[in-house]
C-alpha cells in the first residue's frame, strides 16, 4: 500500500514451508493528521491446513510488538464482518474491538 511508507512481511515457516504471513504498517501522514500513533494490520494468512494452531496468534501478536516497539500506541485493521475464516474470533481473542 503506497501511503503506508513502514510496512513489514513476517512469515511461519514450519518444516521448511511457509504456512502463514502478516503484513503491518504504518501511515505516517494519517497519523500526524489525526494526531495519533496508530499502526495497522495489512493483511493476515494461514495456509488451511494449518488454522488453529496458534500460527495466526504468534504472528499477531508478534507484529502487533513490532509496531509497540516503533512507538504505536494502538493497532486496527479492517475485516469484513462475512469473512468466511471466522478472522473476527482471532482478533476479538487479541483484544480487538468492533467500531
Amino acid at each position: 500500500m503506497p501511503w503506508f511508507r513502514q510496512q513489514a512481511a513476517y512469515f511461519a515457516v514450519l518444516q521448511n514451508q511457509h504456512v502463514g504471513f502478516v503484513a503491518a504498517g504504518i501511515d505516517e501522514g494519517l497519523n500526524q493528521e489525526k494526531n495519533v500513533a496508530y499502526g495497522w494490520i495489512l493483511d493476515i494468512g494461514v495456509l488451511k491446513p494449518h488454522r488453529r494452531k496458534g500460527i495466526g496468534t504468534t504472528l499477531m501478536l508478534h507484529s502487533m510488538r513490532r509496531l509497540k516497539d516503533q512507538g504505536m500506541s494502538d493497532v486496527l485493521l479492517y475485516v469484513d464482518d462475512m469473512n468466511p475464516t471466522k478472522a473476527i474470533r482471532l482478533y476479538e481473542k487479541l483484544g480487538f474491538k468492533t467500531a
